[in-house]
């Protein structure tokens, strides 16, 4: 999709890269018994023996034993809009500058007797936000995107060189006109209507076209200005109107697949998995066999990087380079956070030493970056790792103290979300460290409210992403932050909190398509950990049941121990039944190779399999498993709770290495919440 359409959909909808959630509830109230044949609370300290979300949660589930309606709360729409029209006044111009990148494809293109040579974007008038509407009516919930919201539509003011012919008898005249440009009332609008009666199953009723309106004026200054105009008017009225519906009609594309009927869910029905047949192991020795490796392989200037070595066999070899910089501030808040939560088992002078280096990364990080947002890394010039730094240029350099410090450029929203995740543990879980995680928070926190909830380049020009469109995240980070400076982020928290009663929507959309981009489904459970181990309103905490049983009803049967792990920590009537689940999958985890391998499942006859048809109708079908793979038979990953347990086949390098915080997270997540 075009980067203007990307931004125009993340702006407007909340719906590019959203994350999803789901599940079911019983209607006894109690909290987790044992789970593993152990109490529930005997691999925990007796301080944490009763977690501080709880009682929010039992007065919840008292309040909702069952999934609850969804509506279009109306009140949460508004404020919803109210949020993206906060952050327009800094986007706008940049949407601007997109719009004017698209309005380039009009260069070569024309008829047998003329071409456009030049596109030039005079001026725009894009003050107006988009929106989103929903009502409810007995037919279902009607949904409705405007761009702009008003109905005078937005304006634009181009100006255009077209080559032409013109033909006299035998004599060919080859000439060129400027023209002026005027569009204005520029709207485009799309409605869907959807029957949400069942709450873990919304359907999509009907999908209406999209719809674009515009008036376009064209004059020019050119000596035969009649003619030209009589002649050349009404072919770059066809032209433009192209390009502009082609804008929407990308809108269309995307939302026809996030609108697509759900159909039945996939990989559900099929057989029960087969029981691991495997040894069990230790889960704690093996964590800690896998947190030593990791410092030792994985763990430079305070972040953790994927590993390469110069032999193939997990536990030889020399490291020859790191990977996976891109990510780095992401999976390293991941570990931090399980730091956070050994720590709160097995407080520890060396993991508190080991947090602190993480904490001194993430405030270079910071500091790095001349517009005070988060770098995605941060390596010393010097280090041997930098040498091989794909030529990229979102990298940087960054000086503190004399000292060089390459950065990374172009941050996303899953940096902040895993940063977050990561500083918030610390908060929470490791005391001596308190001040200085409040103080990172604080400036994260800062840096997005002074910027429009959103993450911009070093040029301070370039947009990177919005948090303006996912209320879900952008309240998640507000929860941490309320925890830490409640005078500061309280009350932003509080007034925005209410959008959580239409938080359900972009988490339906997520669970139409449970195979492509399902990382989508790491970054809400992060969002959905933050959220509910602070929170204390039994109100708000209605809204993270209706999303959490959204998702379980469509990911349950996905073998996933970590998100098996945060469902049984957030709805406790349940932990008993799931946390068994979490231990199976860690089991499983534990019986695949650490170094890369190949794997061929799709030669398998053993595996159903099924056609995939991507949401750009351009890619052709993927083959993958009709049922989700068991957990010893994917194929390698970085992490493997956020990739796709439907992937057939893959072929990573032996002397690959993966940190192994897919390992370390759950596990300690589920011994801190009694699940384990």
């Amino acid at each position: 999709m075009k980067p203007s359409l990307t931004v125009l959909l993340a702006l407007s909808l909340g719906w590019c890269g959203c994350q999803k959630s789901g599940g079911s509830s019983t209607s006894s109230v109690q909290g987790p018994p044992a789970a593993s044949n152990q109490p529930a609370s005997s691999n925990q300290p007796a301080s944490s023996a009763q977690p501080a979300h709880w009682s929010a949660a039992l007065a919840a589930l008292a309040a909702a034993p069952q999934p609850e309606a969804l509506i279009a709360d109306s009140a949460a729409v508004a404020l919803w809009n109210a949020r993206i029209a906060d952050s327009w006044p800094l986007l706008s111009d940049y949407v601007g500058t997109l719009l004017a990148a698209k309005l380039q494809d009009l260069l070569g293109k024309g008829g047998s007797s003329f071409t456009i040579s030049q596109v030039t974007l005079i001026s725009h008038n894009l003050a107006e936000a988009p929106a989103f509407l929903a009502a409810s009516s007995a037919a279902g919930q009607s949904f409705e995107l405007r761009l702009p919201a008003a109905s005078q539509g937005w304006e634009l003011a181009l100006q255009l060189r077209a080559d032409y012919t013109l033909f006299g008898g035998s004599a060919t005249l080859q000439h060129f006109a400027d023209f002026d440009i005027q569009i204005s009332g520029l709207q485009a609008a799309q409605q869907v209507l959807v029957d949400s009666s069942d709450p873990l199953r919304p359907q999509v009723v009907s999908l209406a076209p999209p719809v674009l309106d515009l008036q376009l004026q064209i004059s020019s200054s050119h000596f035969a200005a009649g003619p030209v105009l009589q002649f050349l008017s009404p072919l770059l009225d066809v032209f433009l109107r192209s390009e502009l519906d082609g804008v929407v009609q990308d809108i269309a594309q995307q939302l026809g697949g996030l609108f697509q009927s759900p159909g039945p869910t996939l990989g559900m029905g099929g057989p029960t998995p087969t029981a691991f047949g495997g040894p069990v192991q230790d889960l704690e020795s093996l964590a800690v066999a896998t947190e030593d490796a990791l410092v030792a392989d994985h763990f430079h200037s305070g972040m953790v990087f994927e590993a390469l070595f110069d032999q193939d066999s997990y536990g030889s070899g020399n490291l020859m380079d790191i990977w996976g910089q891109g990510d780095s501030a992401f999976w390293t808040g991941h570990y931090l956070a399980s730091i956070a939560y050994q720590y709160s088992l097995q407080p520890d002078a060396a993991l508190e030493s080991r947090a602190a280096e993480v904490l001194a990364a993430f405030g270079r990080c910071l500091d790095i970056s001349p517009q005070g947002q988060l770098s995605r890394v941060a390596l010393p010039l010097a280090s041997p790792f930098t040498v091989n730094m794909p030529a990229d240029h979102r990298y940087f350099i960054g000086h503190l103290q004399g000292v060089a410090w390459v950065g990374l450029d172009d941050v996303s929203r899953d940096q902040y979300i895993g940063v977050m995740l990561g500083l918030g543990r610390v908060h929470s879980h490791i005391p001596a460290l308190r001040p200085l995680a409040a103080q990172l928070i604080g400036r994260m926190l800062s840096y997005l409210d002074s910027h429009g909830w959103s993450t911009w380049r070093n040029d301070g020009i370039e947009l990177a992403a919005s948090f303006a469109q996912n209320p879900l995240a952008m309240l998640a980070l507000l929860q941490t932050g309320k925890a830490t400076d409640p005078a500061r982020w309280g009350p932003q928290f509080d007034a925005w909190s209410p959008m959580l009663a239409v938080a359900w929507l972009p988490a339906w959309f997520g669970t139409l398509n449970t195979h492509e981009e399902y990382y989508k489904f790491n970054l809400l459970h992060d969002n959905l950990v933050s959220l509910c181990e602070l929170e204390t309103s039994p109100d708000r905490y209605r809204e993270y049941l209706k999303i959490l049983r959204l998702e379980r009803a469509a990911l349950a049967h996905h073998q996933n121990a970590w998100f098996d792990a945060v469902y049984a920590m957030a709805v406790p009537t349940e932990a008993a039944t799931v946390a068994p689940l979490v231990e199976e999958g860690l089991q499983r985890w534990g019986a695949r190779p650490r170094r890369g391998f190949a794997v061929q499942n799709s030669t398998d006859p053993l595996i159903p399999q099924t056609l995939f048809q991507f949401l750009d109708p351009s890619k052709p079908p993927e083959l993958i498993a009709a049922q989700a793979l068991p957990v010893e038979r994917r194929r390698f990953a970085d992490y493997l709770w956020q990739r796709s347990p439907f992937d057939l086949d893959g072929n990573w390098p032996a002397a690959f290495q993966a940190p192994g915080i897919d390992l370390l997270l759950p596990y300690w997540f589920a011994r801190v919440h009694g699940l384990l």
